[in-house]
């Protein structure tokens, strides 16, 4: 049974034990390793590559499309408390609930969590904090908009994402290119169509250059048929458990 993606429950993000949610949780857990944090430098850097080998370089040592897969985590770390620990004091911020009267210093960092940004042809996986409030003892993203709105203007104009409320996010400049499209008759649809179109196209060269090594491997071997189910075939554009790829639709961008 296929896997249908909802926005408004998180079930964008892959599957567990999948190999692109491997990479996110080795990550996530060498950025709660404050010693291997440092040596990364998460305190300065915001960035990150994911440091995978080239799948088509390794290929003859897996032989599975997994590394394909692993090569298409892009991860950004958002900890503005580490990051800008000199302009950014969780004490003196309030909770983003309308209904919680909570005063200051009643928010605390809880677990690492991530959400999904369209930067163009990629995602890029925003790791950040959940934070909960201490007096309604319920939890929000820290890139939640009205808890970045009281980040000094300088610390979240570093945070390059536009995110709503739930769900996947785009980076600002997408936001800066649809409203100059707009002037020209392109609207939000077609722009979401051409965003959609381009991860496509990468899923397809992956998949294209996946089935050219294993062509390449099969060679000289006995008989395609007597080894087709040695190798596991590419995963769909939307298989959470594979490729994990994520749709830009027309309701999800006009929410921005």
């Amino acid at each position: 049974k296929k896997t249908r993606r909802k926005y408004q429950d998180r079930s964008y993000m892959p599957a567990a034990g999948s190999q692109l949610f491997k990479e996110m949780e080795k990550f996530k857990n060498t950025i709660k390793d404050n010693k291997l944090a440092t040596q990364m430098k998460v305190q300065q850097f915001m960035w990150h590559e994911n440091n995978c080998a080239d799948p088509v370089a390794v290929f003859s040592t897996s032989r599975k499309p997994d590394r394909f897969y692993s090569a298409n985590f892009h991860p950004f770390v958002w900890i503005p408390t580490r990051q800008f620990p000199n302009l950014v004091c969780l004490q003196e911020m309030k909770c983003v609930r309308k209904d919680c009267s909570c005063a200051q210093g009643k928010l605390k960092l809880d677990k690492y969590i991530w959400r999904p940004m369209f930067y163009f042809d990629r995602i890029i996986w925003v790791l950040h904090h959940s934070i909960l409030c201490g007096a309604c003892n319920r939890r929000f993203p820290s890139i939640h908009p009205h808890f970045l709105a009281q980040l000094p203007t300088k610390v979240v104009e570093r945070f390059p994402f536009v995110a709503p409320m739930r769900g996947p996010g785009v980076h600002q400049m997408m936001i800066f290119q649809s409203v100059n499209l707009l002037t020209k008759q392109i609207g939000f649809g077609t722009y979401a169509s051409c965003i959609n179109e381009m991860h496509r196209i990468r899923h397809s060269q992956d998949m294209v250059s996946y089935y050219d090594c294993l062509f390449d491997k099969m060679e000289g071997e006995e008989s395609l048929q007597a080894t087709s189910g040695v190798y596991p075939p590419f995963s769909s554009f939307h298989d959470p458990g594979g490729y994990s790829g994520i749709k830009l639709t027309t309701n999800l961008w006009k929410k921005k």
